[in-house]
């Protein structure tokens, strides 16, 4: 899904953003824009930032029979025609993969009924910011349907 957003259109008073560089805000963010993005799309957020133990899966999604565990890359770009700006979902490791599959096996049988019957996948939403100082302006959100198995 290829769409452009101000970010203040989806948070007018939810969001405070930062005025400096922080890659946890950054996250935040990006986060916030994700569901925003996925509940516009029809999907219900069964949980966020879910952590059984250690690991953590930023966005648990359902719509209709499909459960979705989602990772969440928020990356600023300078020049979004620039053929070179980076890929975020390239930044999900086999290490964070193999995390995300643990967490998602214990979310499917602590919730067993939610569950019941339901498909699910491994996606991996990018968001783009269009300058490392200005977090208000999203250019682009990249939503990948079963990034990884």
């Amino acid at each position: 899904m290829k769409i452009k957003y101000k970010i203040l259109a989806f948070f007018p008073d939810k969001i405070k953003l930062p005025t400096e560089p922080n890659s946890h805000l950054y996250g935040e963010v990006g986060e916030a824009v994700a569901v925003a993005a996925l509940k516009k799309s029809g999907y219900k957020i069964l949980k966020r930032n879910y952590k059984p133990y250690k690991n953590e899966i930023d966005i648990i999604a359902k719509r209709g029979k499909t459960v979705s565990f989602i990772e969440v890359k928020t990356r600023t770009v300078a020049n979004e025609e620039n053929p070179y700006f980076n890929c975020p979902s390239a930044s999900v490791s086999a290490v964070q993969k193999d995390n995300i599959k643990a967490c998602a096996r214990t979310f499917l049988i602590r919730n067993k009924k939610l569950c019941e019957g339901c498909d699910f996948s491994y996606d991996i939403i990018e968001i783009f910011v269009k300058r490392a100082l200005d977090y208000r302006y999203i250019s682009k959100i990249n939503h990948i349907k079963s990034a990884f198995k």
